[in-house]
């Protein structure tokens, strides 16, 4: 007899609880919604704190799992768990799958002639989308297609980095970008599975194969979400608003196997990920017999004037209270060029919001004149797309560096400079490259870029590169850094400068003092400058409207915006070029903090 012996009941109205309220009964399936500053995570690890400590289905054998959205937040649970941590798997949905389903049970899936689909063997890892030229050119060659154009697409690869396993209606796999996309002329996207089955055949499989994977070998062997229950009796998922169909289903298995807790944490409001297949409905309707549904409707973080104009952009009901008791200064809308904002607030503990990578880049900069120049990194990487992989993996690496995560600096060096069969295409007359060499590597050349960052910035891209080449050199002796001597690459290290490609890398985990509203998810400023590009952007903060579900784009776009200025502590701007009487009269009439300062 499982878990689920009982009657099956949906509470009509959710528990208000606080973020330091404890939940008694734990072993129960529980939905907690929370709006931003609410003190999610306070509450989460107190709620597991409280499990470890007075649930005794707990054991060596038996854990709790807690899967967060990032792995920095995933690292900021483990180290609030202090001497509980040991009992705790604090991982990401992709890390935890792979090692509990994927890793052990990969050799079970099998094609239709009965032979392995991945050869297991060799899968150590998995890794974001990589479309290199050889992978492009070698799957091109195996369905006839290489004749019909020239690889070297830049489009082609941004089509593939953006494909995801889709589970159709009638039951088979689609694997497509979830939406349009271009693409080259001569791609045959019918036949993209392809390239992801030659990637497997050589033990390569990437971050949206653990998905697929975890859900074909729980769909076909369904005994195995029993031992994963068995394994992990309390399972909690937070940021739950941002989880796919696949990992809503998934999880539900392991819960229906009988032998697990599940707890999902989120807020509907913040459903921003859905050009990654997230959808909000899968929070906001997720249901499992004798479901405990629990509201925190506090906010921590803001000022009052702030929590005004978050409660005034929600369009779920849930209406905040600030707990700081602290009036704040007005919300302030700067209408005039982004140049003139920046201004105002230069001098304040800030960070610039908005809603593209190149809006980033710009306010990152602060080049304003140069709105519409050509994004370094895509220049790169059409250029040459080994030397895009080289020099992202350091430079990225050298960020998280920077901001005081030296452990995560050298992982994500090791996951971005990958080799073939030992060698990299710019490392040349290279011996084979071990996983020891390659942290060797990372640990060199950070700390080169530590110690030559101040005199190497603000001059040409290329000098870095000699440099880097000289470390290389004495590292492994015989060795050569593929040098820039000619031609359109060395064109390009000498037109940009080091400090142009560190404000513009994109990166996962961005700590920097620009960024766009997705990587500034789940952070906290004390001042926050969100830029608008057009006025009709502001409706959306100003003046929301309960946009109907077949509008869903404008939805997300609504809900983006929101996440933007709930990450204000103290101050918050808004900045927009343009304002219109009619719509100054509308702000004004609904008497919210906020004041209107043309520039």
């Amino acid at each position: 007899m499982g878990l689920w012996q009982g009657t099956r009941v949906r509470m009509q109205e959710p528990t208000i609880i606080s973020s330091d309220d404890t939940i008694q009964d734990f072993d129960s399936h529980i939905k907690v919604s929370a709006g931003p500053g609410a003190g999610k995570t306070t509450w989460l690890v107190g709620h597991i704190l409280h499990v470890v400590r007075s649930s005794k289905r707990l054991h060596k054998a038996a854990k709790i799992v807690c899967i967060s959205y990032t792995n920095a937040a995933s690292e900021a649970i483990r180290s609030k768990l202090g001497e509980c941590a040991d009992i705790v798997e604090t991982s990401t949905i992709h890390s935890f799958l792979f090692s509990n389903v994927v890793r052990p049970y990969l050799h079970m899936l099998k094609n239709e002639k009965g032979q392995c689909l991945v050869a297991h063997s060799l899968v150590k890892n998995h890794y974001e989308p990589n479309p290199t030229y050889g992978r492009v050119n070698t799957w091109l060659t195996e369905v006839k297609a290489r004749n019909k154009a020239a690889v070297n697409n830049s489009t082609a690869y941004a089509y593939i980095k953006k494909a995801l396993w889709q589970r159709q209606g009638d039951g088979t796999w689609k694997y497509a970008p979830i939406k349009w996309t271009s693409k080259p002329k001569y791609m045959p996207t019918t036949k993209l599975h392809i390239y992801k089955e030659l990637l497997w055949k050589k033990g390569t499989i990437e971050h949206d194969d653990v998905l697929y994977f975890a859900y074909l070998i729980l769909e076909k062997y369904p005994h195995l979400a029993e031992h994963l229950g068995a394994r992990f009796p309390y399972i909690y998922i937070d940021e739950f608003q941002d989880t796919d169909p696949r990992q809503t289903q998934i999880l539900k298995w392991i819960a229906e196997a009988g032998n697990s807790y599940v707890g999902v944490i989120g807020d509907s409001e913040q459903a921003i990920y859905g050009f990654c297949g997230a959808r909000r409905e899968d929070f906001t309707g997720f249901e499992l017999p004798e479901t405990r549904e629990y509201t925190i409707a506090d906010n921590w973080r803001s000022t009052d004037n702030i929590i005004a104009v978050l409660n005034n952009a929600r369009t779920d009901g849930i209406q905040q209270k600030g707990l700081r008791k602290t009036e704040g200064s007005e919300v302030e809308v700067l209408v005039g060029e982004i140049s003139k904002a920046y201004e105002q607030i230069k001098d304040k503990n800030h960070v610039m919001l908005a809603r593209s990578n190149e809006m980033a880049d710009l306010l990152r900069t602060k080049d304003f004149a140069k709105q519409n120049t050509k994004d370094p990194w895509s220049e790169l990487e059409t250029i040459d797309l080994d030397r895009f992989l080289f020099i992202k993996a350091i430079l990225e690496a050298f960020m998280l560096l920077k901001s005081g995560r030296p452990g995560s600096a050298v992982r994500k060096y090791l996951d971005g400079f990958r080799v073939r069969k030992g060698h990299s295409n710019v490392l040349t007359n290279a011996p084979y490259i071990t996983d020891t060499t390659k942290r060797a590597l990372a640990l060199t050349f950070l700390y080169r870029l530590q110690t030559k960052h101040a005199s190497l910035c603000s001059k040409p891209f290329l000098e870095t590169y000699n440099e880097l080449g000289e470390q290389v050199a004495e590292l492994l002796l015989g060795t050569i850094l593929k040098r820039i001597t000619r031609g359109k690459i060395q064109d390009y290290a000498q037109k940009f400068t080091l400090q142009q490609l560190l404000d513009t890398v994109n990166m996962v985990d961005d700590t920097r003092d620009a960024k766009t509203i997705h990587k500034a998810k789940g952070a906290e400023f004390e001042t926050v400058l969100i830029a608008l590009p057009n006025e009709e952007d502001a409706d959306r903060i100003l003046m929301p409207k309960v946009i109907q579900h077949a509008d869903a784009g404008e939805s997300e776009e609504q809900r983006i915006a929101y996440v933007g200025i709930s990450r204000a502590r103290d101050n918050l701007f808004i900045s927009v070029p343009t304002l219109s009487r009619e719509k100054r009269k509308t702000i004004e009439d609904k008497k919210l903090p906020i004041q209107i300062v043309d520039l």
